[in-house]
């Protein structure tokens, strides 16, 4: 059994006692979320700290732990992939990096050299190992979308994937577009439904780019519609947090906790 010591700011930092804790999520920014389970530690799609780049709570609480510390990039995205993660290695020991196969592709020139084992996954490919079981999912833009179990607990982050029904008048064949995403979403769906009827907590994108509420809660409606969520929290917002009010009647429709990020950094305990 690992022992759980928290030096936290806001968490006891009396070393002498053993921590448990029930599973948190934090906010972090944009994308980026961390979930924090009792023998393991998972961070998405991380870009910018909570603060800035390189302060916040991964750089002041995250990289402070000591047990196995996760770090999953679902694709190239500048928003959602920077190499910066690499240098976790420097603060923390046990980090397990398990990034899309587009990254090697798109981003590979800035990953030579590293030292630290990196694992690529595709769709419908599987890593596994003593803490946890991950599944790559599917994406309606570029890499993947991560589906984990671990703890008891099921975890989707849905990295880019979304129904992304532009309306820009300058992209050639649009109605064809939308219609393809609009198909290649309802896959998407089905594909994660036959591997996880239920999800315990699912971090999902909410893009004010889509314009109106119809397109921008489309998506998520499908979504839920599809998987029976336990706990939402949306993404990809950039700090546009006045535009994720209609998530709450949605949630509750679905009888779904929403967990509303209103501030980077802001913890959530489940």
């Amino acid at each position: 059994m690992i022992e759980i010591y928290c030096f936290c700011p806001w968490i006891d930092s009396d070393t002498s006692q053993t921590h448990t804790f029930a599973m948190e999520i934090v906010y972090v920014y944009h994308s980026g979320i961390a979930v924090r389970l009792s023998r393991c530690d998972l961070l998405f799609d991380y870009w910018e700290d909570s603060v800035d780049a390189n302060h916040g709570f991964v750089h002041d609480c995250l990289l402070n732990e000591s047990r196995p510390l996760y770090v999953f990039s679902s694709h190239f995205h500048a928003d959602h992939f920077t190499t910066d993660i690499f240098s976790f290695t420097d603060r923390r020991e046990n980090v397990r990096y398990l990034l899309s196969k587009d990254i090697k592709k798109r981003r590979g020139n800035r990953l030579k050299g590293l030292s630290c084992p990196l694992i690529f996954l595709k769709k419908a490919e599987r890593y596994e190992d003593e803490f946890i079981s991950v599944l790559a999912c599917g994406s309606t833009d570029s890499g993947i979308s991560f589906l984990i179990r671990a703890e008891g607990k099921t975890i989707f982050h849905a990295g880019d994937l979304n129904n992304w029904q532009w309306h820009f008048e300058e992209l050639s064949d649009l109605e064809r577009r939308n219609s393809q995403m609009a198909k290649n979403f309802e896959s998407e769906l089905l594909f994660i439904k036959e591997h996880a009827a239920t999800v315990d907590v699912a971090a999902f994108p909410v893009d004010p780019r889509l314009g109106t509420e119809e397109d921008i809660f489309r998506g998520p409606r499908q979504f839920l519609d599809s998987v029976q969520v336990r706990t939402l929290c949306p993404i990809h917002f950039c700090s546009r947090t006045e535009i994720l009010e209609p998530l709450k009647s949605l949630c509750q429709t679905k009888e779904c906790r929403l967990l509303l990020p209103l501030a980077r950094g802001q913890i959530f305990t489940l």
